[in-house]
């Protein structure tokens, strides 16, 4: 334990009598106990030890602080009620954590596709997102063997998808964020979650990239999770575009302008 709470007014209040050694004594065991996180043995040579106390007058003065403060228990040891209250307290707090690590822990294992295990692969790919558009639709021997490990329990199609969308995002200059093995699972969740099957979804993105142009009203879809966020703008934005009702260019016209107040509520 690095740090401990000194409560100064008790503390002045407890040892307004004691002398400049005895005071120095008292701080020195106190530390020690924070620091070991465990009470003083009952043996003064390990007291003297603990204080750097070589005179009599120092040992003296360390025998009066551990009598007073540090009272032997039947259990062999020296306990101070504070210390043994705080590192009560201490432990209550960790415990709490632990648990709720591994609770967290749990969560992963059961949403993640490698378990929310991360070997540093999947940040150094997201490192080169950031910088580079890499995409391709073709997987390479090492992009399976590497993905093969993380990512088996998920079909072929998720990623199919995911490569689709890598594409779309190269051919119009944008970063494609994610890993593949989270953008496929990604599309799991839309089936399993969402209740969408892989082939709706498919040929909606199909449908999608025929039709994106970039223009102001559509819906900007470069990773897997603003497919899934945007899927019911995606179909709005479909539908509007088999029936001809708003033009998706770049330079709106006027019917298109009366329909603003709709084309706001749907592609935000």
């Amino acid at each position: 334990m690095n740090w401990y709470p000194r409560y100064a007014g008790d503390y002045i209040q407890d040892t307004g009598d004691l002398s400049l050694a005895e005071h120095g004594a008292y701080a020195l065991l106190m530390d020690h106990c924070y620091g070991a996180e465990r009470a003083l043995e009952n043996d003064p040579t390990s007291w003297y030890r603990i204080c750097r106390a070589f005179t009599s007058e120092e040992q003296a003065a360390v025998r009066k602080v551990v009598g007073r403060f540090f009272p032997a228990d039947g259990d062999g040891k020296c306990h101070n009620k504070r210390i043994a209250k705080e590192l009560a307290k201490r432990k209550q707090i960790c415990d709490k954590r632990r648990d709720a690590g591994k609770r967290g822990a749990k969560t992963r294992w059961d949403t993640e596709p490698d378990g929310g295990k991360n070997d540093g692969k999947c940040h150094n790919q997201n490192m080169a997102n950031a910088t580079t558009p890499t995409s391709t639709s073709t997987v390479t021997a090492k992009d399976t063997k590497k993905d093969s490990r993380k990512s088996r329990d998920l079909p072929t199609t998720s990623f199919e998808i995911v490569d689709l969308l890598k594409d779309h995002a190269k051919k119009h200059s944008k970063v494609f964020k994610g890993d593949r093995p989270t953008a496929a699972n990604t599309i799991r969740l839309m089936v399993d979650k969402d209740g969408l099957s892989y082939e709706q979804i498919k040929s909606s993105l199909e449908r999608y990239i025929e039709k994106f142009t970039g223009g102001q009203y559509e819906p900007e879809i470069f990773s897997a999770a603003s497919f899934r966020e945007k899927w019911n703008k995606l179909e709005s934005f479909l539908k509007r575009s088999d029936g001809n009702n708003l033009k998706m260019t770049s330079d709106p016209t006027d019917a298109d302008y009366e329909s603003m107040e709709n084309a706001r509520e749907l592609f935000g």
